[in-house]
């Protein structure tokens, strides 16, 4: 199929991001001009992301610096599905949630309601440094000794 036929065909693409969109802050050659083409023809993208420890704020800002604009309805996070999940099987119950201080505003945002625990007791490990930075016991360690 040629590539005129697939955008004419496709109603929605779904684009991956770090490695597929960007690397690092850099958008890869190309991407930019695809997204205007999809807007061209009328049809519709959304990111996705299977990497929960930054919340859609953050990816929006971070697309933002990178000259890709988006709305929040353009961004699906694996956290954002995790959000459904929570919402449909477990309503209105108590989740203790280990993850980083961006999951756990997306989880608040979206009305999951977290064990006090998860603030106040257990430190999720931080992505931006190296372990090598960082050697105290996280949160699965502490939550072991805790239990």
């Amino acid at each position: 199929m040629e590539k005129r036929e697939i955008l004419k065909e496709t109603e929605l693409f779904v684009l991956d991001m770090d490695g597929t969109f960007y690397l690092d802050t850099d958008v890869l050659d190309g991407a930019l001009d695809f997204l205007e083409e999809v807007k061209k023809a009328g049809k519709r993208y959304v990111f996705f992301t299977n990497n929960s420890s930054k919340s859609p704020k953050t990816y929006i800002d971070k697309l933002a610096k990178m000259g890709c604009y988006i709305k929040r309805n353009q961004i699906i996070t694996s956290g954002d599905v995790m959000i459904q999940y929570l919402k449909e099987y477990y309503p209105e119950k108590k989740v203790y949630l280990v993850g980083t201080p961006d999951l756990e505003e997306n989880f608040r945002e979206n009305g999951i309601l977290l064990s006090f625990y998860t603030q106040n007791h257990f430190k999720p490990f931080d992505t931006r440094i190296t372990a090598s930075q960082n050697n105290e016991p996280h949160t699965l360690h502490q939550l072991l000794k805790f239990i």
